[in-house]
C-alpha cells in the first residue's frame, strides 16, 4: 500500500473509527490512541487482508478488537470507572453536537433532552447490543458487515438488532410516560 493510498484510507475512515471508539471508551485521548493503533495495524498488515470482506469491514473488526483489548487492560489494572469523568465526557459530546442548534434555542433544548434520554437507554444495553446499535444505526453497516466484525451469523445479528430495538422502544416509551404522563 502506498503512502498516498494509506493517507486517503485514513482520512476517509479515521472519523468513523474515532466515533466508534469514543462511543465505547468515552475518553477522547483513549479513542485517539485506539485510532492510531488500528491504523498502525492496517498499515503493517494490509498485505494479510484477503479481500473476503470489504476493507472498511476489516478495519472495523480491528477496531472492535482494539476496544475489547482496551477494556481487558482496564480490568487487569482494576481501574474503577469514574462517573465524574463520564459526566464530563457526556457534556463535551453534548456541547460539540448541539453547537449546530445554537441558532434555535428551543430546538437545541429538545435535541439535548432527547439525546440524554437516548444515552440513558443505550447505557442499559449490554455491550453486544450497544455494538450492534452503533454499527448499524450510527455507521450504517449492513447485517453482513456487522456479522463479519462481530464474528456472528447474520441471523444472530438480526436477532440482536431486533431485541435491541425492542428494548430501546420499550424503555423510551416508559421514559416518555414518566415525563408526560400516561396518555390513556
Amino acid at each position: 500500500m502506498t503512502i498516498q493510498k494509506f493517507e486517503k484510507l485514513y482520512q476517509s475512515l479515521a472519523p468513523f473509527v474515532f466515533k466508534l471508539a469514543y462511543s465505547q471508551v468515552l475518553n477522547k485521548e483513549d479513542a485517539e490512541e485506539i485510532v492510531q493503533d488500528v491504523f498502525l495495524i492496517v498499515f503493517d498488515k494490509h498485505g494479510q487482508f484477503r479481500g473476503d470482506a470489504q476493507l472498511k469491514t476489516w478495519i472495523y473488526k480491528i477496531t472492535y478488537r482494539k476496544i475489547q483489548d482496551y477494556f481487558k487492560a482496564l480490568n487487569r489494572k482494576k481501574r474503577t470507572f469514574d462517573r465524574t469523568e463520564l459526566a464530563k465526557n457526556i457534556e463535551e459530546i453534548e456541547h460539540n453536537q448541539t453547537e449546530q442548534y445554537s441558532s434555535n434555542p428551543s430546538s437545541r433544548i429538545i435535541h439535548e433532552n432527547l439525546e440524554l434520554l437516548l444515552y440513558e437507554v443505550l447505557n442499559t444495553l449490554n455491550q453486544e447490543q450497544q455494538w450492534v446499535f452503533r454499527l448499524s444505526w450510527e455507521l450504517k453497516l449492513s447485517n453482513q458487515e456487522i456479522s463479519e466484525i462481530l464474528s456472528k451469523s447474520i441471523k444472530a445479528v438480526e436477532s440482536i438488532r431486533f431485541r435491541t430495538m425492542s428494548k430501546i422502544k420499550e424503555q423510551l416509551s416508559q421514559k416518555f410516560d414518566q415525563i408526560y404522563g400516561d396518555s390513556e
